[in-house]
């Protein structure tokens, strides 16, 4: 019983990283240069424009895979797949963490999550310039490498 959680679950959780990989992706080569092509009025016109991405960021799928990860851990506790499993869950909470600490505040000062302060386009130009290097950095150390070892861990089934 216990086996087949573990497997089951890694199989969603997988599913859920790779989606949200994608997603992540996807935001780097196309959202992000929509609205920072020529900051800051871009971004204002990215703001108020028809497109209101708040579903995109604040979606269930995290949260999800993340329950899914939590549960392949403990199903796999004793296959050769715990391990790559347990860091690439570790590495998907450390992404969330930043994500709900730096980057769900740039984004409400941005107006992507709630409407556009009336801020100096200078503040608006080095936020969203600060939002797109904390977004990097994230993908880079946290995102690609958990879903690594999330594969990896699957291959140890």
């Amino acid at each position: 019983m216990l086996r087949a959680l573990g497997i089951i679950s890694t199989w969603i959780y997988v599913l859920g990283a790779s989606i949200l990989l994608g997603a992540t992706i996807y935001q780097m080569m196309v959202v992000v240069p929509a609205f920072t092509h020529s900051l800051p009025d871009s971004m204002v016109q990215f703001s108020a424009g028809p497109v209101k991405p708040p579903a995109f960021w604040t979606s269930p799928i995290g949260p999800l895979t993340g329950f899914f990860g939590i549960l392949a851990v403990v199903g796999t506790r004793k296959t050769a797949a715990f391990r790559y499993l347990l860091l690439s869950v570790v590495l998907a909470f450390l992404a969330e963490i930043i994500t709900i600490v730096w980057v769900y505040p740039m984004l409400r000062q941005m107006g992507i999550t709630g409407a556009l302060s009336p801020a100096a386009n200078d503040a608006l130009t080095a936020v969203t310039r600060r939002w797109v290097l904390v977004d990097q950095i994230r993908c880079a150390l946290l995102v690609v490498p958990g879903m690594v070892t999330a594969l990896m861990g699957l291959r140890h089934l």
